[in-house]
């Protein structure tokens, strides 16, 4: 079976494709992913066929140095992408479509999955790389610093869907899409976000039940497989000796990062830096854009532009990151306490899931001093019921076999129920 995934976004965004693009090949598939030529290296190191789609210009622009730092601002940049890209992506995934055994397989966002589902015939199997794509009113994603919850007033959870759609979503994406079905000669969507999950032949949630128990409104054939862990390919590189030392050393250690993608983090290190010193605890900061990290640091704080998580999570004490969804299973898996200070897309939905859990605490970033921090990090690195509850998490990843449920979900689309090649709804 030839399975198409193309991608967009962040590493954190890429890599969970590629976990199930490893998945699938190790089953005999034939699987090609379509990603910014940044990406290209990473993925021809694990074996995996791949198409470069636009430039490394491209990826810069919207995720390093002079990216916005607005999320709103940054969200209306990556949208503008989306369509620009979208009809590369159909071009290049359909000169590889081997009729009745392709199927396509792509986040929501990824509209030109769609337009090769109802223009080519080919199944579709959504994924879900986080829960916060899955509309429920039930209990309601969280969105933002302050968002509808399970317990808001049925109309205000309509109210706050039908704003994002109409002042969010629909001008930057569902218009610029809307255009270019036209081109193709399609019918426009109306608010495809409400219920944009229910339009493909299969879907996954790459997470697991636990994390995010299944809601009666989600649509019914969302499977939640788990989290997409997979062992690094090849041979795990040799850490920074200066890391390595800073390891070795006694006391606690709390890895920083603001996420690959996040060039615009010159307070967040500051204040990291600062309650370091007044904590005296040893620091890592994680980032590959140094013109934010302060100057003359302290030899107890270090920074580093990249480490393997998988390699350093064990060895530290504690993380403290964006709540993007890559870091928040790694951590999970590696039973790593978490302080999270989320800013956009799903990093809030990630923390308020993560401390029901009891495994993370939330400094939102208009809270996240040097103060809050020296208050928060202790609680972590001390409390009994946080090391209890990493330790129920990581027993129970540890029973899960998400790739096999996700690559038996994929198997099975070319024997979908519905037509492939029709949308089930405007």
């Amino acid at each position: 079976m030839h399975v198409l995934i193309p991608c967009l976004g962040s590493h954190g965004d890429v890599l969970p494709y590629l976990a199930l693009a490893q998945a699938l090949k190790a089953r005999g598939h034939a699987p090609v992913l379509y990603a910014n030529p940044h990406f290209v290296p990473t993925i021809e190191a694990a074996g995996v066929a791949v198409r470069a789609i636009g430039s490394t210009a491209d990826h810069q622009r919207l995720f390093g140095a002079t990216a916005p730092a607005d999320p709103m601002k940054a969200l209306k940049s990556v949208a503008q992408h989306y369509a620009q890209t979208c009809p590369d992506y159909y071009k290049s995934m359909r000169a590889d479509v081997v009729p009745g055994d392709t199927v396509v397989l792509s986040g929501v966002l990824l509209f030109a999955a769609r337009l090769l589902r109802e223009l080519d015939q080919v199944p579709w199997v959504a994924v879900h790389i986080a829960p916060c794509t899955l509309r429920s009113n039930l209990q309601p994603a969280r969105l933002g610093p302050r968002w509808v919850g399970a317990d808001s007033a049925a109309w205000l959870k309509r109210l706050a869907w039908w704003l994002s759609d109409t002042f969010v979503y629909d001008p930057l994406f569902t218009r610029p899409f809307n255009t270019l079905r036209a081109q193709h000669g399609l019918a426009p969507l109306q608010r495809p976000f409400q219920d944009w999950a229910g339009h493909a032949d299969r879907s996954i949630g790459l997470f697991p039940d636990w994390f995010a128990p299944p809601q009666a409104d989600w649509p019914a054939d969302v499977l939640p497989v788990g989290f997409p862990m997979v062992a690094p390919v090849g041979t795990p590189p040799a850490l920074d000796p200066r890391l390595e030392a800073l390891l070795a050393r006694p006391g606690p250690t709390v890895l920083f990062t603001p996420g690959t993608a996040n060039g615009n983090a010159a307070a967040f290190f500051d204040t990291s830096v600062r309650a370091c010193e007044r904590l005296g605890i040893q620091g890592v900061l994680v980032s590959g854009f140094d013109a934010h990290i302060p100057k003359n640091l302290p030899t107890t704080v270090l920074h580093v532009p990249f480490v393997p998580f998988a390699a350093v999570l064990p060895r530290v004490q504690a993380v403290v990151h964006h709540g993007g969804i890559g870091t928040t299973s790694q951590a999970l898996w590696d039973g790593v306490p978490q302080l999270i200070r989320p800013m956009a897309y799903d990093q809030f939905d990630n923390a308020t899931r993560l401390q029901r859990l009891g495994v993370a605490r939330e400094l939102l970033p208009a809270h996240y001093t040097v103060d809050a921090v020296c208050a928060t990090l202790p609680e972590l690195l001390d409390a009994p019921a946080t090391r209890a509850a990493l330790a129920q998490c990581q027993a129970r990843m540890r029973q899960g076999r998400a790739m096999d449920l996700a690559c038996e979900v994929v198997e099975s689309a070319l024997g979908s129920g519905h037509p492939a090649g029709q949308s089930t709804a405007a």
